[in-house]
This record gives C-alpha cells, sequence and structure tokens, in this order.
C-alpha cells in the first residue's frame, strides 16, 4: 500500500525464500539465540577489546550476576508477543508496546522516532513518524528474527512485507531495509538443511544476494575509520572488504578491527557476517569472539548467537546460557514470547518444552 508521505526505501523487491517451513526447534533456538547474545554482551557493550579484556578477563558465561537483557531482546520479544496477540503485525502496536516501558541501551534514531510517533492506534500515522534520511544504525536488524518467525512457522507469503514494514517503521532507508532482508535470507537459509552455506564465501553471498537489488546503489555510506576513503554502499563494503578477509593466508580478525564494531550497519553487519562466516564449525566460539572482541557487542553477539541457533539449535550454545535464560519469566524474557506463539503457531510450545527439559536435564547433570 501506498503511504501518504512516499513509499517504502527499497531499490527492488527481492526473490522470496525458498523454504516453506522451518523446523521449530531451529525457530526457537534462533529466538533464544537473541536473548543469549545480547545477555552475554549487555553489561560490557561499548567497550574496546582491550579495555574489557583487562576489567574482566575473557568473557564466557554471564558469571553470577542476574541476567542484565537490553533493546535487542526487549524489542524482539514484544513484537513478538504484539504479533501473537492480535495474530498479524500492527505496526502501531509494536511502537507502543516498545514505548511502554523503558528500552535498555536504545540508539538515537530510535529513541527519535518513538519520542514523535503518536500514541495513535492508526498505523498510517505511526509510519510517518519513521527515521527517512539515510538511517544507517543497527535499530531494526537487532529484530529481524522477531519478525520472520512467525512467518517462516506457517505462512510465509507475507514474509517480506511485514519484515520490511516491522523494521522500517523506525529506521527506513536503503541500506537498513537492504540489511534486514539480507540478514534474514542468511537466518532462514542457516535452518535450512538444503540450503545452508557450509563455506566463509557462501554465507557472504547468501547476504549480499539478496541485499544487494534492495540497497541498488542509492546509498552513500562513509567509513567512521580514519584514513579510510570509503564511499559507498553496504554491500558493496562487504565485497571490497570482507570478502578478501577470506582471502588465502588473511586473518580475519584483524581485517574486522580495521573496519571498527559499532551500531553503524556500515560496521556492524559486516562483522556479524564476517563472525558467523569465520566461525561456521565453532558457533560456541563464533559468540563469545562476538562477546569480547566488538565495540556494540550486545547486538552483535545477539545476531552471532541467533544465526548459529538456527543453524544448529541448541548445540550452538553452552547449556549455561541456555539455562540462564530459558527460565526467566521477566516479561521482556524471550520464553514467555515464544511460549505466546502458541496461537498461532502450535508446533512451537512442543519446541520450547523440549528446550526447557533438556536445560533443567542439563543443569541437574552439572549439579550432580
Amino acid at each position: 500500500r501506498r503511504r501518504d508521505d512516499g513509499t517504502l526505501k527499497i531499490a527492488a523487491l527481492p526473490q522470496p525464500p525458498q523454504s516453506q517451513s522451518l523446523h521449530p526447534e531451529s525457530v526457537t533456538a534462533m529466538l533464544l539465540g537473541v536473548e543469549i547474545g545480547d545477555t552475554l554482551g549487555s553489561r560490557t557493550e561499548r567497550m574496546t577489546a582491550g579495555d574489557r579484556q583487562r576489567r574482566f578477563g575473557w568473557i564466557a558465561d554471564h558469571g553470577v550476576s542476574r541476567v542484565s537483557r537490553s533493546d535487542d531482546t526487549q524489542m524482539t520479544s514484544r513484537l513478538l508477543s504484539s504479533q501473537a496477540s492480535l495474530g498479524h503485525l500492527d505496526i502501531a502496536d509494536a511502537v507502543r508496546r516498545w514505548r511502554d516501558e523503558r528500552l535498555v541501551g536504545i540508539g538515537g534514531t530510535l529513541l527519535r522516532v518513538l519520542k514523535r510517533a503518536p500514541t495513535s492506534e492508526d498505523s498510517d500515522e505511526v509510519w510517518k513518524a519513521r527515521a527517512t534520511n539515510n538511517a544507517a544504525g543497527n535499530g531494526a536488524i537487532m529484530r529481524v528474527p522477531g519478525l520472520i518467525a512467525p512467518h517462516v512457522l506457517t505462512d510465509p507469503s507475507r514474509l517480506w512485507p511485514d519484515l520490511l514494514l516491522g523494521s522500517a517503521v523506525t529506521h527506513d532507508s536503503l541500506t537498513s531495509n537492504a540489511a534486514c532482508v539480507g540478514w534474514a535470507a542468511l537466518l532462514i537459509a542457516l535452518a535450512d538443511p538444503q540450503t545452508r552455506p557450509t563455506t566463509p564465501l557462501a554465507v557472504l553471498e547468501v547476504f549480499t544476494k539478496t541485499a544487494t537489488p534492495v540497497e541498488g546503489s542509492g546509498s552513500a555510506l562513509r567509513s567512521r575509520v580514519p584514513g579510510d576513503d570509503f564511499s559507498g554502499t553496504l554491500c558493496e563494503f562487504i565485497e571490497q572488504r570482507a570478502v578478501p578477509a577470506f582471502a588465502p593466508y588473511a586473518n580475519a580478525q584483524d581485517h574486522r578491527d580495521r573496519w571498527y564494531s559499532g551500531a553503524f550497519l556500515l560496521e556492524t553487519v559486516p562483522t556479524a557476517l564476517g563472525i558467523v562466516a569465520e566461525y561456521i564449525n565453532d558457533p560456541q566460539r563464533g559468540i563469545l569472539e562476538a562477546v569480547n572482541r566488538t565495540w556494540d557487542n550486545d547486538t552483535i553477539a545477539s545476531l552471532v548467537a541467533a544465526a548459529f541457533g538456527a543453524r544448529y539449535g541448541l548445540d550452538a550454545f553452552d547449556p549455561r546460557w541456555v539455562n540462564r535464560v530459558v527460565s526467566d519469566t521477566h516479561r521482556d524474557a524471550m520464553t514467555p514470547a515464544i511460549s505466546s506463539m502458541c496461537r498461532f503457531a502450535p508446533h512451537i510450545g512442543p519446541a520450547l518444552r523440549r528446550v526447557q527439559e533438556r536445560a533443567e536435564l542439563d543443569e541437574g547433570q552439572r549439579n550432580s
């Protein structure tokens, strides 16, 4: 539908994903990965790897601290609960839920959007408040798992429209929309045994193949790294900087360090993609690399853990991580939000119960 103030910012619609239905346990693990990565990283966000190491050592668990979740989990879980309650995506209801209670670690773009969005239940009015001027922060890509989960479990026919509306309601730019679509395509491909990429370059290709037509050539992002004169699209940056990181004898981590890892899509997406690609066969190590060696580590670890959850299910995670989040009944925890999806996807219920039973078994074995 065309809105009063213009259409969604995309260059072209991507091809629909081939998967018709994914295993509910893959989807469950993908969603739990959002919270696992977020909670592992949220207490040390916005620190350099060196400062983090000096103050906390190598972070491998939540330690004795309580679970601390940020806007990555909060927005995703509230979005899921909204869709479960209404039976469909309603951006006005989602925005209301995001605004009802404090979001932890919220970015500047999202803060401005929530402040100016009307309290109206009219989605068209809420839509007008979105950020449209080069919104290249990572505040939309963080909630992609919550937008695609209902569709990949039931009817994928509205996957792209709802994904684009649910992400662009805050960040409507060519780059953000492309990043969200590309990341969704990667999550779906990783969860599908028929399509999952098995090499680093295949991981990058899944993203760029879907994202490039959406982004087009209309965005001109500039690197924030002193002395780096890059100017171009996100997909061009991935081709020029991330792909060479996996050339023979290249050091992928050295490449990532050169382009930073902040809350800017030109940094967040190549970093998350690069970690998933490098550690495609070692998911727990990949998640800990995201937690320990990136600046915006709660969001990047959340993206990486969701991707590995889609690929490996619960085997992607240390059982201690699962146990810390799966038994949490807090309003913003992921488990209650997943449970609420039973209204339209009944088969998620048994999958979630199996996850909880496994977490209890693992905890019992450790205690004995």
